[in-house]
């Protein structure tokens, strides 16, 4: 077909005019229009945009929902440039389309042009939508099969939602060569303009999101394998997904909300942060194979969460609920019964409004697939929220260091988008090695640091609240994986006891306090625990993997392989040369033994303060380790021994599951004697921590 002529364009940066054929999308309810049309490299590189190349990239507030773009890989941008746009090769190279989303800038709505059409030819078949013109061949008013595409350049973004590698390899390609005819190659793009004028259905206001994450999805998910962290933020119908992206908050930017209340003690965000979910900038959800937390500005990472959830769910008794996968494959060994087993542990299971039970009875009779729906896992996500969002928020936030990290980020004002970017920008040029991926980086780094120079911010006021936070970090344990692990582990540990009535008459605590959220009570009990026992030395070395017992006897140090490490046999290896962290899962649970022991030590001092004095819990201690012990009626006074009974392993002889029985069966002589020792020593420690003032 003819292009349309056009006049003098009004102001403002327009594309030429596109060729396209139009064909939509049609299988469901949802229908979706798409234009495909073909763009020399040139053209790609000039017109097309990734998420990157937004000079807002760096200070825009961005949802959670907008983060499914996916970060640049600039080591596998290289590797397609070699190994697709080599002219040097001889073999045929083809690159596959690119699918692009033309979306308006809403910022200029009020102030968007259009391009313009003259040819009357096409005046009555043109079809504006903002700043995109869309010209089409009609038959009896139905849009045919050609037509053209033009949009402003200044006023939309054509973001790429698949193909972004490929994009920035076209891109760096023609800035290789600039003057090669190569550069007049062309590649297939598909453009999408989400809008009802164009043929889009079932569409409402704030649609668009959605439409692009869905999308996104479909395009990627069966291409090239998404990592866990990508289907965390994207997968709308995974509960486990649903579940962790319910635990932190939907933008970078926190701030308060107009709210009075302040459960935690810090000011509620607009976006529940601080009271049932953590502030997304808290949360590292860059990384791809990243869980890791004990270096940079974050207090978890999206993987840590993703294990949080999965941990919490299966606490003993009520508050158990089993995982659910999204869907049933009903060619497995009675699937049905097992979804069904699965779902009936949670409440929602018993809400007709969701017409689940119905649903899944009617794919049971067909012996059909079974899938959840979105709403259903929001049911679910709701629901774990309701139950544990409070409790990890306020764990992961009050306990010692975390808080520490919290009151030098919220100090520093670095609660922000801008410092997020920054950090991750900065991330990427010191994890490359390869000089050319780390110019690439280095560009956008630079890109970064002006945004920042342009909003007033200082470099050095990051650098320093980075290296502060860096200090805070050093050696803590609670900073490493399986020790985050193990203090989650405790908090369910302990809601599995069920003695939150026993517990709240000691304590003179009021369950009002806790908003119905019992599990709560938990979180505040172990963190003021472990706040109140590291309030000075030597409580505050006690969470440090390098702490020591300071004064072991002479003839002691004297055994073979002994270990005067604190953590040694727990959280720690047994190497009496070096406290290096264990991250096994047996690791984590002997060090939730000790946590649990760290914290009954500190409310049995706390709750029986008129009567306890330092030698008479030590000698409570020597009286259990020699199993002569009596338990009474004082508070915690059973929990405490229960708790000394299973750190030395004085009632058992199972190696792995006692700290110090297994730290013993690395010494030369491992005798009950031994064992006895090394648990009297450490927890002499804690007692020492709980008298200190």
């Amino acid at each position: 077909m003819n292009k349309p002529k056009s006049t003098t364009q009004p102001a403002g940066t327009f594309t030429d005019y596109l060729t396209v054929q139009f064909g939509a999308f049609n299988v469901s309810k949802h229908r979706v229009p798409y234009m495909t049309s073909n763009l020399t490299f040139r053209q790609v590189a000039e017109w097309l945009s990734l998420v990157t190349d937004d000079p807002k990239y760096a200070r825009q507030d961005w949802n959670l929902d907008e983060l499914f773009q996916r970060d640049i890989d600039y080591a596998r941008v290289k590797k397609m440039v070699n190994q697709y746009l080599n002219p040097s090769i001889e073999r045929w190279q083809f690159f596959n389309s690119i699918t692009v989303v033309l979306i308006p800038d809403d910022e200029k709505k009020d102030k968007f042009i259009a391009p313009t059409v003259t040819d009357n030819a096409y005046e009555e078949n043109r079809l504006s939508i903002g700043p995109i013109l869309i010209t089409a061949e009609r038959e009896n008013h139905e849009i045919t099969t050609f037509g053209t595409l033009c949009w402003n350049r200044d006023q939309v973004a054509a973001v790429a939602i698949d193909g972004q590698h490929r994009l920035a390899a076209i891109k760096q390609f023609v800035d290789l060569h600039k003057k090669d005819k190569s550069s007049e190659s062309s590649v297939s793009v598909i453009f999408i303009v989400i809008d009802e004028k164009l043929g889009f259905t079932n569409l409402t206001k704030d649609d668009r999101l959605k439409v692009m994450r869905s999308l996104f999805i479909d395009l990627n998910k069966h291409a090239v394998p998404v990592s866990r962290i990508r289907n965390l933020l994207l997968d709308d119908n995974d509960p486990l997904s649903r579940c962790v992206r319910g635990l932190i908050s939907q933008q970078l930017q926190y701030a308060p909300a107009d709210r009075k209340d302040a459960p935690l003690g810090i000011k509620v965000g607009k976006y529940d942060e601080f009271d049932v979910r953590l502030p997304l900038v808290m949360v590292d959800w860059h990384g791809d194979s990243k869980s890791k937390i004990d270096t940079g500005p974050y207090i978890a990472s999206l993987l840590s969460l993703d294990w949080t959830v999965q941990a919490l769910l299966d606490t003993k008794g009520v508050l158990r609920r089993k995982v659910v996968p999204s869907s049933i494959n009903p060619d497995e060994e009675d699937p049905y019964k097992n979804f069904i087993n699965q779902l009936s542990s949670w409440n929602v299971w018993n809400d007709q409004t969701l017409a689940l039970k119905t649903r899944l009875k009617d794919a049971e009779a067909g012996q059909r697939g079974f899938n959840l729906t979105a709403e259903d896992a929001e049911a679910l996500s709701l629901e774990f929220q309701q139950l544990w969002g409070r409790p990890i928020t306020r764990l992961l936030t009050s306990l010692p260091g975390y808080s520490d990290v919290l009151k030098i980020r919220m100090a520093k004002k670095t609660l922000c988008p801008q410092f997020s970017q920054w950090y991750q920008a900065k991330s990427l040029v010191e994890s490359n090695k390869s000089s050319s991926v780390k110019q690439l980086h280095l560009e956008r780094y630079q890109r970064v640091l002006e945004e920042l120079q342009a909003h007033g911010i200082h470099l050095s006021d990051y650098e320093e609240c980075l290296g502060a936070i860096e200090e805070i970090k050093k050696d803590k344990i609670l900073f490493f994986l399986v020790g985050q692990r193990a203090i989650i582990r405790c908090m369910a540990e302990l809601a599995g006891m069920q003695e939150l009535n026993q517990w709240v008459g000691i304590l003179k605590w009021k369950i009002a306090d806790f908003k119905g959220c019992q599990q709560d009570f938990y979180a505040k009990f172990l963190s003021d625990a472990m706040s109140g026992i590291c309030v000075s030395d030597p409580g505050i070395k006690l969470l440090t993997r390098d702490c020591a017992i300071q004064h072991a006897p002479r003839n002691r140090k004297k055994i073979k392989n002994y270990s005067k490490y604190f953590w040694a046999g727990s959280l720690t290896s047994r190497d009496p040369a070096e406290p290096n962290i264990d991250y096994s899962k047996v690791a984590m649970e002997r060090g939730t033994i000790l946590m649990l022991l760290i914290c009954f030590c500190y409310w049995f001092v706390k709750a029986n303060a008129a009567t306890v004095t330092k030698d008479s819990m030590l000698k409570l201690v020597d009286d259990v380790l020699d199993q002569k012990y009596q338990v009474g009626q004082l508070g915690f006074e059973k929990q405490l021994v229960d708790a000394i009974g299973k750190f030395s392993g004085v009632n058992s002889q199972n190696g792995d599951s006692s700290p110090m029985r297994f730290l013993a069966n690395y010494l030369e002589d491992a005798t009950d004697t031994e064992v006895k020792l090394l648990a009297r020593e450490r927890i002499a420690l804690i007692v020492e921590a709980a008298f200190t003032k």
